[in-house]
């Protein structure tokens, strides 16, 4: 059976010389330590498809997947330290976005409108809203499952949702590449939680050599391709503090589980 690896939740193909020189990395990392690494990398929506598969060396996942029906199943390695202001290292947030004419309202000034969501089982997407809104005694309701957070930003560009709620980094992507982002406005910011943990299944016994093989690959980057990926480090996290974030109740009632992250 090959090993296999993915990254699968910042894909894009303006980002594909950044992640080919992650990979490039990493898999020389696993070759100097005599280490077993990934004969396939999967790349694309198939990449979230293999993350409790039995010869999975490396991968990304979102933390709501990680601490709940992924628990017990794969091996915490460390976490992504991003570009983000206001957030610790190894933490992340997600953004609510509108229309720029909206551009003077609140996220609960808008909270009976049609709202996009990539996901019901999206940490950054649902979750993080539906704990935002909680704060103020109010619950998502009229709400548009997009599939992705491009879609979802695309959504309210295109007048289909009035607003979204999206991965920090994510949004950084799109407001990179694509022009309608212009038309978009930033009116709020979620709590930030613990981001998208790198895992492992084939290594659970050895997570500390693939913590310093993911370590020192992004180390070794390009000061031009860490920008493009917005990475700044890599660090560990007590796994406890995603297994701590709070999930709504409700969430069973419809998820997507194959949704993408951008």
């Amino acid at each position: 059976m090959k090993e296999i690896a993915s990254l699968p939740m910042y894909e894009r193909d303006e980002l594909k010389g950044a992640h080919s020189e992650l990979w490039l990395h990493i898999l020389d990392g696993f070759e100097v330590r005599n280490f077993t690494q990934p004969k396939k990398i999967i790349l694309g929506g198939e990449g979230t498809k293999i993350w409790i598969k039995s010869n999975l060396i490396l991968s990304q996942t979102c933390s709501y997947p990680f601490r709940t029906h992924l628990k017990d199943k794969v091996a915490y390695v460390g976490t992504p330290v991003y570009d983000l202001e206001g957030c610790p290292p190894g933490y992340y947030r997600s953004v609510f976005i509108t229309s720029r004419y909206n551009k003077d309202q609140k996220p609960t000034d808008l909270i009976n409108n049609t709202f996009a969501i990539n996901s019901y089982n999206s940490q950054s997407g649902y979750i993080a809203a539906c704990e935002y809104f909680r704060e103020y005694n109010l619950r998502l309701i009229n709400t548009y499952v997009t599939g992705s957070h491009f879609s979802s930003a695309l959504s309210v560009y295109k007048g289909l949702s009035d607003i979204a709620c999206i991965d920090e980094i994510s949004w950084k992507i799109i407001k990179k590449f694509d022009k309608f982002s212009s038309y978009l406005s930033e009116i709020g910011w979620t709590s930030p939680t613990p981001a998208l943990p790198i895992i492992t299944v084939k290594h659970r016994n050895r997570v500390d050599v693939v913590y310093d093989i993911m370590n020192n690959a992004i180390k070794n980057l390009s000061t031009h391709n860490a920008k493009m990926l917005f990475l700044k480090g890599f660090t560990w996290i007590n796994p406890e503090r995603y297994f701590s974030v709070q999930t709504p109740k409700d969430l069973q009632r419809a998820e997507t589980p194959n949704s993408s992250m951008v």
